[in-house]
């Protein structure tokens, strides 16, 4: 009778630590799964700072308009004609110079300019595809400085 009894106490134990195993595993494994798939779109976003992505695999958007306060490869701006798109980021950089005489030579060159109202240069605006040019965005030469007004 008492083995009888100590084999029907170890096959409840058996039976509740199997069912225990099973329910955790049906709550956890899914749990798990959507923790990992949260996971991958977090990183997505963090990877794109985000922002949207064209049609070519190109972040494009406002700086201002994300949390992260970073910039698309393609940046909101509005060209010269009054219509509004994207320049490339790296288009809206100035020129680095390579020594302390070239930075004065170009300091120096970009103040003649704007003493004529001449722009420094310009660079096209695109549409979000960033291959259709629809205007040109000109970037003011004051200290070699964008115009950060005019980007969106």
């Amino acid at each position: 009778m008492k083995n009888s009894k100590k084999m029907l106490t170890s096959a409840l134990v058996s039976v509740a630590l199997i069912l225990g195993v099973l329910i955790g595993t049906q709550i956890l494994i899914p749990s798990f799964a959507t923790d990992k798939e949260e996971s991958v779109k977090k990183q997505e976003i963090q990877e794109n700072a985000g922002f949207p992505l064209n049609e070519n695999g190109q972040t494009y958007g406002s700086p201002m308009d994300n949390e992260f306060k970073a910039y698309p490869e393609l940046v909101r701006v509005l060209a010269s004609n009054g219509l509004e798109g994207y320049a490339y980021y790296s288009d809206l950089q100035s020129p680095k110079p390579k020594s302390p005489e070239e930075a004065g030579a170009l300091m120096e060159r970009y103040r003649e300019l704007n003493e004529q109202g001449i722009f420094a240069r310009t660079i096209p605006v695109y549409l979000s595809d960033g291959k259709t040019v629809i205007g040109e965005f000109e970037i003011s030469i004051d200290v070699g400085l964008v115009e950060y007004s005019k980007i969106q």
